[in-house]
């Protein structure tokens, strides 16, 4: 039973790491399937002499995972326990970057543990969502974030300018400015009502991919 656990795991390890082939020559694995090879690597109890980065992968997740949930300075807002948990969860996982689905349910805050997010990281964050509920986002931004400059990047005047806040914009707006938007480093992406990119061969999809976040 444990040669057929050691190579189960081995095999799931390999597999994600086989799935890393890219253009370049180097290949190049995404942070959450190589997290994944080396939890299977490690439940199979194998010594494996793993690159530089995947070694320093590692201790960023082990150090992500030791963050404690902590008050959001600047957040006009008391999250309660699940909230809390929630943001606690999107900063570990930001913390070694794979990116992540807040999924709860309608009208358990999901903005809101967005904006704290938001608030924690600082630099320069774009959201985008449908059309009809930017103004939402930021009423909700102006609300509970006081000090976190927002913005509406829509009209014919649109811009993004400084290194810090918050611009909100859709996603059609998202495939029309690509060659705006793209050229920008944002240090934190939404994509609310993300169902939206499920479709990984429309233009959606692919200029949210593009963006440097």
């Amino acid at each position: 039973r444990a040669w057929l656990r050691i190579t189960v795991e081995l095999q799931e390890a390999l597999k994600l790491l086989a799935t890393s082939a890219t253009d370049e020559d180097v290949p190049r694995v995404p942070a959450l399937a190589a997290s994944r090879a080396l939890l299977s690597l490690e439940s199979a109890a194998l010594t494996v002499d793993l690159p530089d980065e995947l070694l320093d992968l590692e201790d960023r997740i082990r150090a992500a995972s030791a963050l404690e949930p902590r008050p959001t300075p600047g957040l006009n807002a008391v999250l309660r326990p699940y909230q809390l948990e929630g943001v606690t969860w999107l900063r570990r996982l930001r913390a070694w970057a794979p990116g992540a689905i807040l999924a709860d349910e309608m009208g358990l805050g999901k903005t809101l543990q967005a904006l704290a997010l938001i608030l924690e990281t600082g630099g320069r964050a774009l959201v985008v969502a449908p059309a009809s509920v930017g103004f939402n986002w930021l009423r909700e931004s102006q609300r509970f974030a006081p000090d976190l400059p927002a913005h509406l990047y829509r009209g014919p005047d649109r811009a993004i300018e400084g290194e810090h806040g918050v611009w909100i914009t859709s996603y059609e707006l998202l495939v029309r400015d690509l060659p705006t938007l793209g050229e920008l480093r944002f240090d934190t992406v939404v994509f609310d009502e993300a169902q939206a990119l499920k479709n990984p061969l429309t233009q959606r999809s692919r200029a949210a991919r593009s963006l440097d976040a």
